[in-house]
């Protein structure tokens, strides 16, 4: 069973990794840009989304890049950079999300709250006993900690922060201002930074218990 999963998966892997590496190559970007007649604005936007695309995936191990391969695709992008010089939108973008980012508050969780979110984060130990009031109303309510809170559990801690997310109580960008602000650390005193959570937010996604104990909460925000 183990070597026949093993084989579909590398089978898979394969067909990913072929689909992965020909939509980004120069002769299929340039096909499409030729076929859809794109104007100034609508070809800058389709290059910035597909070389964000593509420095995405080159970081996700299901796409096996090999080194020529990035190295036809970037010389490819060069080429495209050269011609219209889309990559100073993608600065441009960049620097107006990092203004935004920093601008960004890191809740709109009120005072009468706050005790509910206290209960949730300690019945589903996501939080120590000793983490108390006051240190969550520092981080809630003024963004200013004099330590990081210690997170037993960051998938859990991404799950329940999501649903407040979803309850416009705490921004989307809500990792990157905690990382920001070193708001949080692991239980040997290391940072937490904004992708380890986003990376431990799968591994809780299916937790039927999880969701139940958390729904009794969330209901009363």
């Amino acid at each position: 069973m183990t070597f026949v999963f093993g084989v579909f998966f590398t089978g898979l892997t394969y067909w990913l990794s072929l689909f992965a590496v020909t939509r980004f190559l120069f002769e299929y970007l340039s096909y499409r840009i030729n076929e859809s007649k794109l104007d100034n604005k609508a070809l800058i936007r389709f290059l910035v989304e597909q070389y964000a695309q593509y420095t995405q995936s080159k970081t996700n191990p299901l796409y096996l890049y090999m080194p020529w391969e990035t190295k036809s695709i970037d010389k490819g992008f060069q080429h495209f950079e050269e011609l219209y010089g889309f990559k100073a939108y993608i600065r441009q973008l960049e620097g107006l999300r990092k203004k935004k980012d920093d601008s960004a508050k890191f809740s709109g969780v009120s005072q009468e709250q706050l005790p509910i979110i206290h209960a949730c984060l300690k019945e589903l130990q996501i939080i120590g006993e000793s983490v108390t009031m006051e240190e969550l109303s520092a981080l809630f309510l003024r963004q200013q900690l004099d330590k990081p809170i210690v997170i037993q559990h960051n998938g859990r801690l991404a799950y329940i922060f999501d649903r407040l997310v979803d309850k416009k109580l705490m921004p989307s960008s809500w990792g990157a201002i905690a990382e920001r602000g070193n708001f949080f650390a692991s239980k040997n005193g290391t940072s937490l930074k904004s992708s380890n959570f986003s990376a431990s937010k799968s591994v809780v996604k299916m937790d039927a218990e999880l969701e139940r104990s958390s729904a009794k909460y969330m209901d009363r925000l």
